[in-house]
């Protein structure tokens, strides 16, 4: 549910309220009980089944929302994570780069250098 409709069910939840402490406020003024009573009454009783469903309604966002939170921090903790591991795994390459061009740099000194070998003769072909 969005902060929209939170705050949304939120203001209904309180008018709801208003409402029903206003119409138990006109039930008790009301000295004899005549028709329009009952029917306050009545409304009354509806309106506090609402506040009641609202209030249900309202505590299982929370509670979902308090859900999203979790999942969020432990995807947030994953990619921290995988990042950590996509660092380590480029310094690892960099690492072995580096060592192969190394190792390609000896081998041509040690080729070059057979060559002038071969060319001076001090090596038989």
């Amino acid at each position: 549910m969005t902060r929209r409709e939170k705050v949304g069910l939120e203001d209904e939840l309180t008018n709801f309220k208003e409402m029903v402490i206003k119409l138990k406020q006109e039930a008790t003024k009301e000295t004899k009980f005549d028709k329009p009573v009952f029917e306050l009454m009545k409304e009354c009783k509806r309106m506090e089944a609402k506040i009641k469903e609202l209030c249900v309604d309202l505590q299982k966002q929370r509670e979902e929302n308090e859900n999203d939170k979790t999942v969020v921090n432990s995807l947030n903790e994953e990619k921290e994570r995988l990042e950590s591991d996509v660092e380590y795994f480029k310094n690892m390459a960099k690492t072995a780069k580096t060592h192969a061009e190394k190792a390609i740099a000896d081998v041509d000194y040690y080729r070059n250098m057979l060559r002038s070998m071969n060319k001076s003769g001090t090596l038989l072909a």
